[in-house]
């Protein structure tokens, strides 16, 4: 997974399974607004397996908490009979991106990921 941004443009992300080359084509541009409260939460980018869920994640936001669990239940079998990993790039307001690399979980009742931001 790579997550990209052209100027001032929205964040972007490319990805590719295992031995494969990765190749970023660029997209028309999205109108991106950078948050200005340090305490909003801001997923820039997000995957599972071989498929982008940056807007599974985005929508999972809940008063400005991101708490989930990493598995197909949640996000589907993009890599049967692989384990996958949930990669969620992040920040708080205009701080700087922070990475979290969450494993496949086989718990429904266990949520993998809890982001929140705080001042």
């Amino acid at each position: 997974m790579v997550l990209y941004q052209y100027e001032n443009h929205a964040p972007q992300v490319a990805l590719e399974s295992d031995d494969k080359f990765l190749s970023i084509n660029y997209r028309k541009p999205v109108k991106y607004y950078p948050l200005r409260d340090n305490t909003k939460l801001q997923i820039l980018g997000a995957v599972y397996g071989l498929e982008d869920v940056t807007k599974k994640v985005q929508a999972k936001i809940v008063h400005n908490r991101l708490l989930l669990s990493s598995n197909n239940q949640v996000f589907g079998d993009s890599w049967y009979g692989i384990q996958k990993s949930l990669v969620v790039v992040y920040r708080c307001g205009q701080n700087s991106p922070n990475m979290l690399i969450a494993k496949e979980t086989y718990d429904p009742a266990y949520n993998s990921v809890n982001i929140k931001c705080i001042q």
